[in-house]
C-alpha cells in the first residue's frame, strides 16, 4: 500500500500560496489508501529538494494514536512542542539539567556550526511541564535519524494518515507554524527561540489555510507558550 502511494503522488494536483507553501490536494485514490487523511496535505517548499509536511492538529493527533506505545508517543510529544532540531534532540537525554521546570524553559548549546559558542532558550506552552518530566523519568532517548524518520511514516499508515513529505523537520516545521499562526505579534520571540537569525525565515508561514478546526485543535498545545 504505501509503495503504492508513493508511485501516485506523482499526479496530485498542487496548488501554491504565498512563500513557498504548498497544498496538495487529496483525491479519491488517496482517501482509499489513506481513509483518515481528510485534510489536503500541507508541506513547506522552500527548500525544493527537501520538501516537509506541515502537520495540522487533527493530523498530529492521529500520529500520535499510530505511534501506539507510550514511549513514542512521548518523544513525539517533546519533538513538537520543544521545536529543536533533531540533532539537538538526539542529545536531549543526556542533559536533563537543559530542563528548568520552574522556569518551563530549556537553555541549550546551539548546534549549528556558525553559533556553537551561543546557547539559546527554548519556550514550552503549559502542557510541557508534563512531558518533559514524562520523557526524563522514562529515561527515554530519540532514534537514529533514519530511524525516525521510518517511525513517522509507519506511524501515520498505521491510522490511514498520508506519510507524504513525514520527515525528522515535520515537528520543528509544524511547531514554528503553528507558534506563528498563534502568536503573529511574537515573530521576533519565535526566532529566536528557534535559533533563527532572521524573522524572513517565518514570513511563509503566514500564508498556511489553517480551517477553524485547525485553529480550534492548536490552542491547546500551544497555551501559555508566550509568558
Amino acid at each position: 500500500m504505501l509503495k503504492t502511494f508513493r508511485l501516485s503522488i506523482v499526479y496530485k494536483t498542487f496548488r501554491f500560496y504565498g512563500g513557498g507553501l504548498v497544498v496538495m490536494d487529496v483525491t479519491d485514490d488517496d482517501r482509499n489508501e489513506c481513509p483518515n487523511q481528510r485534510w489536503t496535505v500541507l508541506f513547506d517548499t522552500q527548500s525544493p529538494k527537501r520538501p516537509t509536511r506541515i502537520l495540522r492538529p487533527a493530523e498530529f493527533e492521529l500520529l500520535l494514536e499510530g505511534a501506539q506505545w507510550i514511549h513514542n508517543q512521548v518523544r513525539l510529544k517533546v519533538a513538537l512542542i520543544t521545536g529543536m532540531r533533531y540533532k539537538e534532540l538526539r542529545q536531549l537525554h543526556l542533559h536533563p539539567e537543559w530542563y528548568d521546570k520552574k522556569d518551563n524553559i530549556i537553555l541549550i548549546n546551539e548546534t549549528k556550526p556558525a553559533r556553537k559558542s551561543r546557547r539559546r532558550y527554548i519556550r514550552l506552552p503549559d502542557i510541557g511541564r508534563e512531558i518533559m518530566g514524562t520523557f526524563f523519568s522514562l529515561g527515554l532517548r530519540f532514534p537514529a535519524h533514519q530511524t525516525w524518520h521510518e517511525n513517522l511514516r509507519k506511524w501515520a499508515v498505521n491510522e490511514g494518515l498520508s506519510p507524504a513529505y513525514l520527515n525528522s523537520r515535520t515537528t520543528r516545521k509544524t511547531w514554528e507554524c503553528w507558534l506563528t499562526y498563534a502568536f503573529p505579534d511574537k515573530r521576533d520571540m519565535i526566532v529566536l527561540n528557534q535559533g533563527h537569525t532572521s524573522e524572513t525565515s517565518l514570513k511563509h508561514y503566514l500564508n498556511i489555510p489553517f480551517t477553524e478546526e485547525d485553529i480550534v485543535k492548536m490552542r491547546y498545545w500551544v497555551q501559555g507558550w508566550d509568558k
